[in-house]
């Protein structure tokens, strides 16, 4: 029983060695020679057993996807990096990183969504280091799942661990999901990641996995889970702790030595998303050491290269760099800087600058037109004390040349480069407006703020309608529409190359200030571009001249009269319709009760029905005012609220922004206005900033 259980363990290994099991092969099956054919697996097992036993040191499986097919079908490329013991069978150095010669063993197999094998863990050697004893490399292939699969699973599992973390299988499993995203009107792509196999931590101290979402995700880890067949003999075998964004931290109390970590990256729609769209496994080894050193005791890197940031790379182009690592003390030199790079990057041998504590390398790639889209480049350095340098990581992301051929293309990769350009320049180039910014964010969740090109009439035809607006993708004020809001207003007269708006008049006191030139209100206009939109946002800033008095100066219950003291917004005309008013009181003390707070006790002139508790109330005087004097609080920001103004002041948690859901939507102009009761040269209120936006 015991020999049957270790020859099946054996042919497990001999199969998964293409010459080993050729030769097994060879052996007729014929009684004569049927000792002889247990005796070649026996030797070959106990070859094997050598050559693979003990060897995987980590890897991660990353995926995107490629095409639609005509039939459903999807087609997604995967990608794998696997790591293995240096000095074991098929060694990995400077011939091999820049050949072409398939290392590794094994298969990635189908688990849920197709059935098989999906495809090779063999790989091309891109680093090694000889002193930690690893080698790595990558490799990426096509996949086409049946029509109607929208979730697959699939992982590879084996055995061992090097001997150093006690052996044991492993598995390493990739997930994901093939339907199209209703924000990206696309398939999804996975997180990309990528670390050393080896991570040399003191106790109590801490990395950050890299990571970086093509989508704009909100990327998360956790713990690989036994329960999910996602690794095997390694699940949380580290005592440590890892944060949902990816800060793995050791504990104090931890032994020295190897430790195997396992953890599945995972990227969400949104932070209020728990449904994963797909999910990436990252396994590595972290060498544990004590030290009295502190953790920023280690050698400093310095490139150009930042950490998280992107750097585009055409295709067929040379991309070099230098990489400098400094030690931290004289009596500390630097041995190796260790990279973690694409296939067919190549790095130069160590050397000193001379005079300096300082050592460099340099590093080549030019990629393949094969090799389009994000990779993930990690390098690091290593001192004679045993001590590393945090960990630098950026994406290196391959984009088409303008002088790639494109003689070798058929018209579905030249059809899938231009919507692949089409999508790259959706908002930016007045060639592909999008209907609004509301629009550019569910289709580009990860662009940043700033102007973009839009046409809410009619993309194709009315090329009129194209125009240019400034986008904010970061705040969405507590909408229920989430983010993608247009700027319509943005008056900031501490700019010095801004002047009032037509109709309003400039005051040049210690400040320059937008006010009135008349009695009663004056008024401009923000237009909105005919884009459609229900809700509305923005904030004020605004100075007291005189005895503004809020809504004591109502001259009638009337939206299109002086209903207060103050800067009124509405949209509309036939009727005017209330956004929101910026109301100035006459002072922050008690005086005269009409004069007060609505919300003070006791309470001042309530607001028109028209305003209801849309308003922010504040006065910037602290006793009684006077006549055309300025005072510097400043109004409409929830600060210096005292007395019978604070209730105002404190009403509304998101002062000094304002947040308004239309009853309709719309799409008229807004309209922004300055009231009084008296003269300018009694009373105003002077504007100095003015923000608004639509969605």
């Amino acid at each position: 029983y015991y020999i049957t259980a270790y020859m099946y363990t054996c042919l497990v290994k001999v199969q998964q060695s293409p010459l080993s099991w050729k030769l097994l092969q060879q052996q007729q099956p014929t009684a004569m020679v049927a000792t002889s054919t247990v005796g070649v697996l026996l030797v070959l097992c106990a070859v094997l057993g050598l050559a693979l036993s003990s060897h995987f040191m980590g890897a991660i499986i990353q995926w995107k996807p490629e095409s639609i097919g005509s039939d459903g079908t999807v087609t997604i490329e995967i990608s794998h990096q696997a790591s293995w013991k240096g000095s074991s069978s098929n060694i990995c150095g400077n011939t091999t990183v820049s050949g072409s010669t398939l290392l590794g063993e094994g298969a990635l197999d189908c688990r849920v969504g197709c059935s098989g094998n999906v495809g090779s863990m063999l790989f091309y050697c891109t680093d090694y280091s000889i002193s930690e004893d690893w080698k790595t490399g990558s490799r990426s292939y096509d996949y086409t799942f049946a029509s109607g699969i929208t979730q697959f699973e699939a992982s590879f599992k084996s055995g061992n661990w090097i001997s150093e973390v006690g052996g044991g299988n492993w598995e390493i499993r990739v997930k994901g999901d093939l339907s199209i995203r209703a924000d990206t009107h696309s398939i999804n792509n996975s997180p990309v990641s990528g670390t050393r196999p080896i991570v040399k931590l003191k106790r109590g101290c801490s990395m950050r996995i890299p990571v970086s979402d093509v989508d704009g995700d909100d990327v998360r880890c956790r713990w690989a889970q036994s329960s999910q067949g996602e690794c095997a003999g390694v699940c949380q075998a580290i005592p440590a702790t890892l944060s949902s964004n990816c800060i793995l931290r050791v504990n104090t109390g931890i032994s020295t030595g190897l430790y195997a970590v396992a953890l599945q990256i995972e990227d969400f729609v949104s932070t209020s998303s728990s449904v994963a769209m797909s999910s990436v496994p990252l396994q590595f080894l972290v060498s544990v050491y004590s030290s009295s050193y502190s953790c920023d005791s280690e050698p400093i890197l310095s490139s150009s290269l930042e950490d998280d940031s992107v750097v585009e790379v055409a295709v067929g182009s040379l991309w070099h760099e230098t990489i400098v690592a400094t030690s931290a003390s004289q009596n500390q030199d630097i041995v190796e800087i260790v990279t973690v790079s694409p296939r067919g990057l190549t790095k130069s041998s160590l050397e000193q600058i001379p005079g300096t504590r300082n050592w460099k390398v340099t590093v080549s790639w030019t990629p393949e037109r094969s090799q389009g889209g994000p990779h993930a480049f990690c390098f690091y350095a290593n001192d004679n004390f045993g001590l590393s340098s945090v960990e630098r990581c950026v994406t290196l992301k391959v984009k088409l040349s303008d002088a790639t051929s494109q003689c070798d293309l058929n018209s579905e990769e030249i059809l899938a480069d231009l919507q692949a350009l089409k999508y790259h320049y959706l908002g930016v180039s007045g060639a592909f407006p999008v209907q609004s910014c509301s629009d550019l964010a569910d289709r580009k969740p990860w662009s940043e703020s700033g102007e973009f090109w839009i046409n809410p009439i009619d993309i194709v035809t009315d090329h009129a309608s194209t125009r240019k607006v400034y986008c904010d993708l970061e705040r969405n004020f507590t909408s229920t529409y989430g983010n993608g809001w247009m700027r319509v207003a943005n008056l900031d007269m501490t700019n010095p190359t801004q002047n009032c708006p037509d109709g309003f008049r400039l005051y040049t006191l210690s400040k320059r200030l937008c006010g009135r030139h008349k009695t009663g209100c004056i008024s401009t206009f923000y237009s909105t571009h005919g884009v459609q939109y229900r809700s509305v946002a923005g904030r004020a800033r605004g100075y007291q001249l005189g005895t503004t008095d809020g809504f004591a100066s109502q001259v009638s219950n009337n939206i299109s009269a002086a209903y207060m003291d103050g800067v009124s917004v509405t949209h509309g005309s036939s009727p005017r319709k209330h956004i929101w008013s910026f109301v100035a009181g006459l002072m922050e003390m008690e005086h005269e009760h009409r004069h007060h707070c609505p919300y003070s006790s006791p309470r001042g002139v309530q607001p028109p029905s028209f305003v209801g508790n849309d308003f922010f109330f504040e006065a910037g005087s602290t006793r009684h005012p006077a006549v055309n004097v300025l005072y510097d609080d400043v109004l409409w920001d929830g600060k210096n609220c005292s007395g019978i103004e604070g209730p105002c002041c404190t009403r509304n948690p998101t002062i000094p922004w304002f947040y308004k859901e239309l009853p309709q939507p719309t799409t008229d102009d807004i309209e922004v206005r300055i009231c009084g009761n008296y003269p300018p040269d009694n009373e105003d209120v002077l504007v100095e900033l003015l923000e608004l936006y639509v969605q």
